[in-house]
């Protein structure tokens, strides 16, 4: 999945799914030249974290949300590193298969696999700096 940067037309996120051929690492790649160049951004991410989306927030363009096989992880710095989001109310380790940011509410809608929707707000996260 795809996701384009909200400020910059260069940049853009690739979540890439690789389990089907029997690799289950992480891969979040990211571009700030059109495509030209990609580099991993996945420090942080557990093997076994195999990404299935990635979402930037529009209000904080360094707020990055990954949904893995291993639950929802964040980037405060534009995917430099990430943190397990498990204290939400959602299951640490359920999987996580698409999400989406509404634009007013400020919400985290949370589509997983088995558990439904879940919405978490992500305003307070926004709202970090430096």
């Amino acid at each position: 999945k795809i996701e384009c940067d909200h400020a910059d037309a260069g940049t853009a996120y690739v979540a890439i799914d690789r389990h089907r051929n029997d690799d289950f690492n992480p891969y979040i790649v990211k571009t700030t030249d059109y495509g030209e160049t990609w580099q991993p951004i996945v420090t942080g991410l557990p093997g076994g974290a195999v990404v299935g989306v990635v979402r930037q927030s529009s209000k904080n363009t360094k707020l990055l949300f990954a949904g893995t096989e291993t639950g929802l992880y964040t980037s405060p710095d534009g995917g430099k590193t990430w943190h397990h989001l498990n204290k939400t109310g959602l299951p640490p380790t359920v999987r996580i298969d698409d999400l989406v940011i509404h634009p007013r509410e400020r919400e985290l809608v949370i589509g997983t696999h088995g558990r439904g929707i879940w919405i978490l707000n992500i305003a307070p996260l926004e709202q970090l700096t430096e």
